[in-house]
């Protein structure tokens, strides 16, 4: 918990909220950059169990926190349906995808409106 202190003292977010995000499963349905953005902004963030389609993408996560539990789905469809944010480079698209989905996931796990 010390590790996200500064989260957590958010009004946004408080230790509750943080509990919630350990306690939270999320899916990475993406792949490329995009899933490496989300990867990386979910474990920072302190979720505790992530679904990915492959085991680089989990060796990420666990590069990240040894102790996040992950899970590999070679099912997970490798598109989020998310909006290409009106974004013409295909970097700045996919950091933004995968920025988008991580920030979508918080607000479920913390049980905020989409």
């Amino acid at each position: 918990m010390l590790r996200h202190a500064r989260q957590a003292a958010l009004d946004e977010v408080g230790a509750a909220g943080q509990r919630r995000i350990a306690a939270a499963r999320a899916e990475v349905p993406l792949d490329g950059l995009a899933a490496q953005v989300a990867v990386r902004y979910l474990v920072g963030a302190g979720v505790g169990c992530l679904a990915v389609s492959d085991e680089r993408l989990a060796g990420l996560a666990r590069a990240i926190d040894p102790d996040v539990r992950v899970e590999i789905d070679a099912s997970l469809v490798a598109d989020d349906g998310a909006e290409p944010l009106g974004l013409r480079d295909p970097v700045a698209r996919d950091l933004a995808r995968g920025a988008h989905h991580a920030l979508r996931a918080l607000r479920s796990a913390l049980g905020m409106a989409p």
